[in-house]
Parts: structure tokens; sequence; C-alpha cells
């Protein structure tokens, strides 16, 4: 008989009394039965646990782990401590998975000549009214020679929903879960797990469904401002481990100014002229020229670091000129209108 499951699904879960049902119900579902699911509650003050704990009683694959609220990345690394299967699925609580997600995902394993260390997939993004917008996980079915270069330039997306993970590799590699981040756990765990230079495969599926909730945290540009030093410091930690080539560290500075200039878009965005201000003042210090080696997904973004290596006070006066623009030709109710996972 076999004792070891296939896969494990980790949920995590915090205050979610109204969706953690329809989230457990997908994973207990799932088409490939071989697994284990754990789902860790994080502090919740709502009815989440007890509404976890009465499913758990109906099928024995479920194991509950209840925390002190801690964040996303302490209870999804608590709940991988005690995971055993070959494969890791991480989902959030509001979450679902495409009820086959778990057979397409180890067909593509078994499919394999060797061990791979991470599948990528799409997801869609549903929204209260039942509009559904697809996301890809990836826009090329390659990799070249490092994962982290395709993660830096956007060909592999941030969301740790879309990667079904080697749970051993994981282990080898356990820094990726960094705890003192509240605000970015997902682009820093990727950005370290593809700096480990993983085995990756592709599965063109759209199987995994992220919950656009009109109640969800609203994107907090003080909270990404005050966390991307500890990002960027803990990307940088990384990189001396694994003492890269040159070409490697330009790929890393410039996922640390493309994210600089995310946060002075989304800062102007919201009219905090002091974080503007402060994140300027950051891209200015840089003095970083993007080489030409490194691909952009379009002309835009060509262009855009293009005036950034003319002068870096150019594109940011751009970026000022589009937000006016922008405001003029969008009613502010449209571009308030934020569904932030």
């Amino acid at each position: 008989m076999k004792t070891q499951p296939d896969i494990s699904l980790i949920a995590i879960a915090y205050n979610l009394e109204d969706y953690i049902e329809e989230c457990l119900n997908s994973l207990v579902n799932q088409t490939h039965k071989s697994i284990e699911i754990i789902v860790v509650d994080d502090g919740s003050t709502d009815s989440t646990l007890s509404k976890i704990q009465t499913i758990a009683q109906t099928d024995r694959r479920i194991k509950v782990l209840s925390q002190k609220n801690q964040g996303s990345n302490s209870a999804r690394e608590n709940g991988f401590k005690i995971a055993k299967g070959n494969y890791v699925q991480f989902i959030d609580g509001d979450d679902w998975l495409d009820l086959n997600t778990c057979k397409h995902l180890y067909k593509k394993v078994q499919e394999q000549e060797e061990n791979v260390d991470v599948i990528l997939f799409h997801s869609q993004k549903v929204y209260p009214d039942g509009m559904e917008i697809a996301c890809t996980g990836f826009t090329q079915k390659k990799t070249y020679s490092h994962p982290f270069k395709e993660y830096s330039t956007g060909v592999f997306t941030t969301s740790i929903g879309t990667k079904f993970i080697r749970r051993k590799f994981l282990t080898e590699h356990a820094s990726c879960f960094l705890k003192n981040v509240t605000y970015g756990e997902d682009l820093i765990y990727s950005a370290l797990f593809f700096l480990y230079n993983p085995k990756v495969a592709f599965v063109d599926e759209f199987l995994y469904y992220y919950r656009q909730r009109k109640d969800s945290l609203q994107y907090n540009i003080q909270g990404y401002s005050e966390d991307c030093e500890k990002i960027f410091s803990a990307l940088q930690v990384g990189f001396d481990n694994i003492k890269p080539c040159q070409e490697l560290q330009d790929y890393r500075q410039f996922f640390t100014l493309k994210h600089l200039i995310y946060i002075y878009a989304r800062a102007l965005q919201s009219n905090n002229k002091k974080i503007a201000a402060k994140i300027a003042t950051k891209i200015l210090k840089k003095k970083f020229t993007v080489p030409s080696h490194i691909p952009q997904p379009s002309l835009i973004y060509w262009l855009g670091f293009k005036l950034y290596n003319i002068s870096p006070n150019l594109l940011l006066f751009m970026y000022k000129i589009y937000r006016v623009i922008k405001a003029v030709l969008i009613p502010s109710k449209t571009i308030n209108k934020q569904y932030i996972k």
C-alpha cells in the first residue's frame, strides 16, 4: 500500500469564512487521488478555523495547523515543513483549483525523463461580477541559460500559485520563505526560487483560480516601499551565496530597477507624493545602465528603458505626464476601482 502521497496541497487561510469551503472542496475533489491536504490557519478571528476543522472530519487526507497570525510566508513554510508529497502546490484559502489540476501536473512529471523542479502553468482572475481574466504563468515555453533571467524580464510570472514544485528542491532552498516581508511575499519568493536554477517544465493549461475580492487588502504603497529594501537585501544575500557571473548580476540590477519603477508608478497613481519622491530618489541613486542584452517584452518597455539610459529624470518625468493624461482621459472612479489579490 502506498504511504507517501504524490502531491501535498498546502492551503493558507486568514479570516476567510465566506470562501474557505469552496477552496477545500476543490482540493478534496481532485481527480488525482494520491494527495494530502495541509491547511494552515494563520490566526483567524472569525469562523474560518472551525469550518476547516469541520471539513477535515470528513476526509482523513486533511491535516490542520493553527498558528498565531504571522503572515503568508510563515504559514506556507509551516505547512511545507510537514508535507510528505513528492511535489507541493500552494493555494490561498480564497482561491480554488480546477478539479483536474493535480492530474494534469503530475502527468507532466511522469512524462519527464529526469526530475523537474517546477512546472509552470496559467491562472484565471475571477471578479465578483463573474468576469474572468486569463493570466499567463509564462509567455515562452523555454528557458535560456538561467531561469532568473526569464523571471526578471517577465517571461515567468511572480505568483506562487502557478508553480508546482518538487518538494526536495524546495527543502534544499528553504530560504525562499522570507518571513519579515508583508508586501511582495510572492515577488521575493519567486526571485529566490528561480535564482537557485530549477529545472523548469510547462503545462499550457489554466488550472488556478484567483478570487478578486472587493474586501481584499488594497494595494498598500507604504508597505511596498518599506518592504522593498528587505526584498533587495534578501536577493543580494542569495546572489552572494551563489556567486553568479556578471551577466546574471546585470539581471538582478534590472529586476531591482524595474520593481522600483513599478512602485513609483503606483505611488503616482495613488497620488502619494511623499512615497513617489522617496522612490524617485532611490531610482536616481542606482546609476545603472540597462544593458542591451536584456530583452524587453514590448516596444513600450524597450522605449522606457532607453529613456532611462539617456536620463533617469526623463523617464520619471514621462511617468508624471502619463499620469496626468490618464487622469484626464479616464474617470477617477475607474482608476480607483482596484481588486488587489
